[in-house]
């Protein structure tokens, strides 16, 4: 007996210190076999913790397209509105005069400076025209390739943060700097194709308030955090939302009331899932009404007494005072007296009568 127990004991702390290792006859025999045979299989502990995204081939880069289709669309439906170019101009200068104490007049100086060399504004205005698409794409591009699973979480926050951005620029247009005096248009004057072709005709040109550019480069930093492990890396993607705000400035393209707005917009598209979610988790959890329950009478059960007057029987009284037809016990009270209720439960008096 005692060699049986040395030899169980010998193969259980085998199989704790080998959990993968086969046990043949040499192991244990007979309990070995069993022990491999009833042991669930090892879950693989190196895969991520949030399942990536299906690979469903090239089409999964479709939706790129089907995004960027969706963001002009939303950017261009705000030219129809009616009266627009009036309230933009009329709204343009209360903003001015709230970004005089924001620090609108830096960004003049740096417009007037632009102005005076044809090169730097050049490439501000190709930075203004090119790469708000072109890094959004690339960003999208990568984090599909990687198949992250956040993909559909950033996605959605893009088209929100657009969607919101165009009830805004609707209901409260408001026209560029470059549209007023004391402003050079460097982008009309460097790519003279761009201001007078794409953005006059296929553009929205009274969505200054927020800046959509800077909030999508605020965007592009955040959706690409998690691709990047290295610490200064991660700081470098923070240059690109920094450089675009310098170039919206400098252009004349938007206000340092734009520039300002634009992190609360993407923001609140980041939060609207969470809240979401949070609000069904309460109502869910909510507490139910439980005062019409508690304050429920205790149902009683009328029961006949099938023995004579002073009779003993199960179902009826100990005592002589409930007679045939007129006895009145409680449903717990009948299931004690029947012997269904004789054990004593924890927490509950025992029943009398």
């Amino acid at each position: 007996m005692t060699t049986g127990l040395e030899s169980a004991s010998a193969v259980a702390a085998w199989i704790a210190i080998h959990p993968q290792a086969p046990i043949g006859a040499s192991a244990g025999g007979r309990l070995g076999r069993a022990e491999t045979a009833n042991r669930a299989p090892r879950r693989d502990t190196a895969q991520p913790r949030s399942r990536p995204l299906p690979n469903a081939g090239p089409r999964r880069y479709l939706q790129i397209v089907f995004v960027a289709v969706a963001l002009w669309a939303m950017d261009a439906v705000a030219q129809f509105h009616a009266g627009a170019q009036a309230a933009g101009l009329e709204h343009a200068a209360a903003i001015v005069s709230i970004g005089r104490d924001l620090g609108d007049r830096v960004a003049v100086t740096m417009n007037h400076w632009l102005a005076g060399h044809p090169l730097a504004a050049a490439a501000a205005a190709s930075y203004y025209i090119v790469l708000h698409g072109l890094v959004t794409g690339i960003a999208g591009i990568v984090l599909l390739r990687r198949r992250h699973p956040a993909f559909r979480l950033h996605r959605n926050v893009l088209l929100a943060a657009t969607a919101m951005g165009t009830v805004v620029f609707w209901l409260y247009p408001v026209a560029p700097p470059r549209m007023l005096p004391g402003y050079h248009d460097i982008a009309a004057t460097a790519v003279p194709f761009f201001s007078q072709v794409l953005e006059s005709k296929a553009s929205n040109q009274f969505a200054s308030l927020p800046s959509l550019h800077v909030a999508t480069a605020l965007w592009v930093a955040v959706a690409t955090q998690a691709l990047v492990r290295r610490p200064a890396l991660r700081a470098a993607l923070w240059a690109y939302p920094a450089l675009t705000v310098l170039d919206v400035l400098a252009t004349a393209n938007h206000y340092m009331l734009d520039v300002l707005t634009a992190p609360a917009l993407l923001v609140l598209a980041y939060a609207a899932p969470r809240l979401r979610t949070l609000v069904r988790s309460r109502r869910r959890t909510a507490p139910r009404d439980t005062a019409s329950v508690t304050s429920m009478p205790r149902t009683r059960v009328a029961l006949s007494c099938p023995a004579p007057p002073g009779k003993f029987h199960p179902t009826c009284p100990p005592s002589g005072d409930a007679q045939p037809g007129n006895a009145a016990i409680t449903y717990r009270a009948n299931r004690h007296a029947l012997g269904e209720g004789l054990r004593h439960e924890p927490g509950r008096a025992p029943v009398s009568w």
